[in-house]
């Protein structure tokens, strides 16, 4: 299967950045954009099931959000997945039945699997008791895991039955409970990835999901993306990074050779060259996105004043901290000086307020986002490798370890 650098194998994709680990196999979102859809497949995802079935589509600014007749469409048809509808009704969710049908069809689906619902939370919950039910995973690892995505399944007593009834295990007298300071979160905007109490995370958020952003509850987007500096005008730029575009690799550089987003180059960096052309829309003559708006892109790469911008007239507070040592056509990473200099920006803007840390695809996010809460709140080092794991970034896996070596080198030694 094909799993492009930065797939769901190892660390999350820019396309695929708010999809919620659940094992390596297994992830979950909530409703797909035809967007999302596509952007799966990009990744690499071989099937999508979803949770039940859904009559009605909507528009979410240029995007719009799939009934199941119209997902399974795209999933299958353009996008070649597999598309699998879990049950009809929501009745039949919370069942033990469900479950079991559930492992049927996992046992069967092209690997890794994206499994929605609405908001997340539901499928994440049916996918780790599915885990509880396979004996992968006890009733405490169950809470845990679903506690470290956001999710609290202490709250009912219908989830606590049934995770106890997979697991054959006696219910939990207190199950682990998330550390957020918006525990309704994911009903506004699912995406996000919420890190420590007053601290949230992100890859790259799309201008249609701003508004869901702010009634969300978040107060203020530090950006880690580099801005759009040497020249006002496009063409002279020469620090634009990447945008995400359907049917093309990431992370292949904004200036090589003639341009990312020239014919030549969109043509030769194609992630499947057979794709057909409607894969891109209805009526496009090329079967590769050239331009993506949505994510600020111009005909260069993305525009941070774009993002600013709109950020600002969304009432939003927001500070670009992009890595000091950032080259053309490399992701800059942060070193201890780049992030000291930024530090006392980023305390006080989570003093009394709700943050969102962002990049392309949560890579820079993540590191900022728990250097942050581990500063104000005293958390050491060895908490902010461990968190990093849960929310799907394994720095402890990289070659040399180089984030583990700067979070020690900025956080007190674990005890």
């Amino acid at each position: 299967m094909l799993i492009p650098r930065s797939g769901p194998a190892d660390f999350p994709s820019p396309k695929t950045w708010w999809a919620k680990r659940i094992s390596s196999d297994l992830y979950t979102a909530g409703r797909l954009t035809e967007r999302q859809i596509k952007y799966a497949a990009d990744a690499g995802f071989g099937s999508i099931i979803s949770l039940l079935e859904f009559p009605t589509s909507y528009d979410i600014g240029a995007d719009r959000v799939l009934n199941t007749t119209n997902s399974r469409y795209v999933a299958e048809a353009l996008a070649g997945m597999k598309f699998e509808v879990l049950v009809k009704t929501k009745l039949e969710v919370v069942k033990i039945e469900t479950i079991r049908k559930f492992a049927e069809m996992m046992s069967r689906a092209p690997k890794p699997v994206l499994f929605h619902c609405v908001t997340a939370y539901t499928a994440s919950f049916v996918a780790l008791a599915y885990l509880g039910y396979t004996k992968t995973m006890t009733s405490l690892e169950i809470y845990n895991h679903g506690a470290q995505l956001g999710y609290d399944y202490s709250t009912k007593a219908v989830l606590r039955d049934l995770i106890s009834n997979v697991t054959g295990e006696p219910p939990l007298r207190n199950p682990p409970k998330p550390d957020v300071t918006v525990p309704t979160w994911n009903k506004k905007y699912w995406l996000i990835k919420p890190v420590y109490r007053n601290w949230y995370m992100a890859g790259q958020i799309q201008s249609n999901y701003v508004k869901n952003v702010t009634a969300m509850g978040i107060d203020v987007i530090i950006s880690c993306r580099q801005p759009s500096i040497s020249g006002r005008i496009p063409l002279l730029r020469t620090s634009q990074e990447e945008v995400t575009l359907l049917n093309v690799e990431d992370n292949t550089g904004t200036y090589v050779g003639t341009g990312r987003q020239s014919t030549e180059r969109l043509l030769a960096t194609r992630i499947d060259p057979v794709r057909r052309n409607e894969y891109i829309s209805p009526h496009s003559t090329v079967n590769y996105e050239r331009e993506n708006s949505l994510e600020y892109g111009d005909h260069v790469g993305y525009d941070a004043a774009l993002e600013k911008r709109d950020m600002e007239s969304n009432n939003l507070i927001y500070h670009q901290t992009p890595p000091h040592n950032f080259k053309q056509d490399l992701n800059g990473v942060y070193t201890r000086a780049s992030i000291e200099a930024y530090l006392s920006t980023w305390l006080a803007a989570g003093k009394n307020a709700n943050v969102c840390v962002h990049s392309q695809s949560g890579y820079r996010a993540v590191i900022v986002a728990l250097v942050s809460a581990a500063r104000q709140y005293g958390l050491d080092s060895a908490w902010a490798v461990e968190r990093a794991n849960q929310l799907g970034y394994p720095f402890d896996k990289e070659p040399g370890q180089p984030v583990v070596k700067l979070f020690r080198e900025l956080l007190r030694p674990s005890n």
